[in-house]
């Protein structure tokens, strides 16, 4: 027996941040075209168009700052992975949020220098860059991991207009 129009439950928002969780962690949904997972900030407070990483041994605990990032090397932790975006809304530190994957990202750029069709991936700041700036002899630890350790984000739809400040959209597959 078919049954017709009927629509997928929705836990909550995915702009909802909760001190608690309110779904397990690694839940995975679709909305407005992107795929979300639900995770927990381990690091400082994320904000919108963040890029976030886990590590091998915290499949959800994210942490968004190369500074939070190169702390947990030293403390022994390896393989970190870029894991999304935060879309939405801030995620303050040990809170809980959904965190966009794939689709259509609002990135936050680091400079006014992306155009559109510029290959991006995520700066040492927290920030997203295009890939094509490339890395030179005086680059900081930080920036070339920016480079090693992670691959291209995705594909700019839009120009980066101001530095640091608002988002731009950023197709990821």
């Amino acid at each position: 027996m078919a049954v017709y129009g009927m629509k997928p439950i929705e836990i909550e928002s995915v702009s909802a941040v909760t001190a608690t969780p309110s779904t397990d962690l690694g839940t995975t949904r679709f909305y407005g075209g992107n795929k979300y997972q639900y995770m927990y900030n381990a690091g400082a407070e994320a904000y919108t168009g963040a890029p976030v990483w886990v590590t091998g041994a915290t499949d959800y605990n994210f942490v968004s700052t190369y500074a939070t990032f190169a702390a947990l090397t030293a403390a022994g932790a390896d393989g970190f992975a870029f894991a999304g975006v935060v879309q939405n809304a801030t995620c303050a530190a040990s809170s809980y949020c959904w965190i966009a994957q794939s689709g259509l990202l609002n990135c936050r750029p680091q400079s006014s220098a992306i155009a559109v069709g510029d290959m991006v991936l995520a700066a040492d700041d927290g920030n997203f860059v295009m890939s094509r700036t490339g890395v030179t002899n005086t680059a900081t630890t930080e920036e070339l991991a920016s480079y090693i350790a992670n691959t291209v984000i995705g594909v700019a739809q839009e120009v980066a207009t101001a530095a640091a400040t608002g988002t731009i959209a950023v197709w990821r597959r």
